[in-house]
């Protein structure tokens, strides 16, 4: 049986500060065979050098521009390796503590783009008018109700928009309101199913108040999901170092996401987070999310 040595991973972050400010993005490489990861000083003066610089500049290109496919070109580097290790980690905790989840650990994400057209005007005169506010707040309230009215409580679906934009004055009635936000869910039938039920709504709403609603989902990362061999030996590994006790199991899934499952289409891989403590599974699995 061949053995494959233990390969470097390269993982790319956004850090943000405790202030919410965005600092410049970090590189993280992850020791498979000592089980750390290495400062930013150690990248560059002594595992770089050994690295392919064509491949790491191929996974940088790949990360920074969020490609929405695994690169062609990068499967001649990964003809050896059959696994791949990540781990995730919150810049504002110290490593102690590592938390992994069993089978789908981050859900999958689609961007959600929807644009609402129609006559605009004076807010004195909105009976003339589509009145594009109210509508989009009579949208934004009714979507997600109806979308989960349509699954079982059991199921996992999370439709959110974290963007508004519309109008330029406080007395005008704007003539475009656009939405941006995510789907995310833990299974390909159940993404399938919510993109069906929110363009059946969109349409329908559309027709009722005679508007022009464009919709969109723009991109997609699908969900991360841990291989059961791999999770458990590394399992194993902890009990027979006697540190099982440093290993959380998360109870359910996180709904961030992360483009590390682009490398699963092709390798069987396994994410976990190093953490500070152990508080509560919800705080856990909050702090999870990228």
């Amino acid at each position: 049986m061949n053995t494959v040595k233990p390969r470097f991973v390269v993982k790319m972050t956004k850090v943000t500060n405790p202030n919410g400010e965005k600092q410049t993005r970090s590189v993280i490489l992850f020791d498979v065979k000592n089980q750390s990861y290495l400062p930013d000083s150690d990248i560059i003066n002594e595992v770089l050098p050994k690295i392919d610089r064509e491949y790491y500049e191929m996974i940088k290109r790949f990360h920074e521009e969020g490609l929405k496919k695994f690169p062609k070109a990068l499967e001649k580097f990964l003809d050896n390796v059959s696994d791949i290790i990540t781990v995730h980690v919150n810049p504002e905790l110290s490593v102690n503590k590592i938390a992994m989840c069993k089978g789908v650990a981050l859900a999958s994400s689609t961007s959600v783009y929807i644009e609402l057209l129609g006559p605009g005007g004076h807010t004195s005169r909105p009976h003339e008018t589509s009145d594009l506010i109210n509508l989009t707040g009579e949208l934004l309230t009714q979507l997600s109700v109806f979308l989960r009215r349509h699954f079982d409580p059991r199921e996992t679906v999370v439709l959110a928009f974290g963007k508004i934009r519309a109008g330029k004055a406080h007395n005008i009635i704007p003539s475009k309101v656009t939405l941006k936000g995510t789907l995310r869910t833990l299974g390909l039938t159940t993404r399938k199913r919510s993109i069906e039920i929110i363009k059946d709504y969109v349409e329908n709403f559309s027709n009722i108040h005679g508007i022009e609603i464009k919709l969109k989902f723009p991109s997609y990362c699908p969900a991360v999901v841990n291989n059961d061999k791999l999770l458990n030996t590394f399992l194993h590994y902890m009990k027979s170092e006697h540190k099982e006790s440093d290993v959380y199991m998360l109870p359910y899934p996180s709904m961030g996401t992360d483009d590390f499952s682009f490398y699963l289409e092709n390798l069987s891989g396994l994410y976990f987070c190093l953490l500070y403590t152990s508080p509560s599974p919800r705080d856990l699995s909050t702090s999870l999310m990228p």
